[in-house]
């Protein structure tokens, strides 16, 4: 895909992600759980799988069989899916659809969840759309453009307003993160910064990767990043203006999911800091290392 098929692939995709959005909430309070290929693991989140994951994923994916797309897809219940089938097994382009991203807090009913698309060429993360059905925008970020754009609805159906993405670059002492280490996160509030743990803390503190670009947390990181969630909002905040390395400080191949250099494992890089601004990074990674 060329940047501007790239544009087009995700604006085109707006209004059935909205349809989406819409089932997902109209459904909330009364979806159903599924049975999880996870379910020996003791991660709520790999556990967490409802029937709006499925359906939304089946209506993306007959959604991209009728417009003829042709390229792979990336979906974590491609076993359940009646569509997979219907796509090349191998292709440079691969399409990640994150359906419900935060299923825990669906399933508890918080407005915390998102429906995520990435595109991936040559194993590369070259562009990303977030939608948050609770405020009904869409966050979007390609590699070959300049900056980040939010879409809202417009009055009228089936338009958006297209804007840039800012946030404050402004502290508020506020992290989040996931599965970090006790040793880092006391290391962490010793150097005076809050530590909201997915998974746990988020759920009274209704924080979430999607806060950073509303500037209410100074950064979010974690070890061995997915390429379906962590990847999306890394490439969108930076593109917004934050700033985006590993723990370590390096930044080269950051978006680099398959066919990584140093042999580790596809759709995953070994760990991702995303933060405000170059200060609170390098605070981040002396802590952090």
């Amino acid at each position: 895909m060329t940047r501007t098929t790239l544009f087009n692939f995700f604006k085109n995709t707006l209004p059935v992600l909205a349809e989406c959005g819409h089932y997902a909430l109209n459904i909330q309070n009364r979806v159903r759980a599924q049975k999880n290929k996870f379910s020996c693991d003791h991660d709520p989140f790999a556990m967490a799988l409802t029937d709006a994951d499925i359906t939304i994923q089946e209506i993306l994916l007959a959604h991209f069989l009728a417009e003829g797309y042709h390229f792979q897809v990336f979906t974590e219940e491609a076993d359940k899916s009646l569509n997979v089938r219907y796509f090349p097994p191998k292709d440079n382009v691969i399409v990640g659809i994150d359906p419900i991203d935060g299923t825990l807090h669906y399933k508890k009913n918080l407005p915390l969840f998102r429906i995520i698309l990435t595109v991936f060429i040559k194993g590369k993360l070259e562009g990303a759309l977030i939608h948050t059905p609770y405020d009904q925008k869409f966050y979007c970020a390609i590699q070959k453009l300049p900056k980040s754009l939010v879409f809202t609805p417009a009055s009228q159906k089936g338009k958006y307003i297209q804007e840039n993405l800012t946030f404050s670059k402004k502290g508020v002492n506020i992290v989040l993160t996931y599965k970090l280490s006790s040793r880092r996160v006391q290391r962490i509030k010793e150097a005076g910064l809050e530590v909201i743990q997915m998974g746990k803390d988020d759920l009274q503190r209704l924080k979430t990767p999607t806060s950073f670009f509303k500037g209410e947390i100074d950064a979010f990181f974690r070890d061995n990043a997915f390429a379906l969630d962590w990847g999306p909002f890394a490439l969108i905040a930076e593109k917004a203006g934050a700033i985006v390395s590993e723990f370590n400080g390096h930044q080269k191949d950051i978006y680099q999911y398959w066919c990584r250099r140093d042999g580790y494992q596809d759709s995953r890089v070994p760990s991702l800091l995303v933060s405000k601004n170059k200060k609170i990074h390098n605070k981040l990674v002396g802590l952090l290392r």
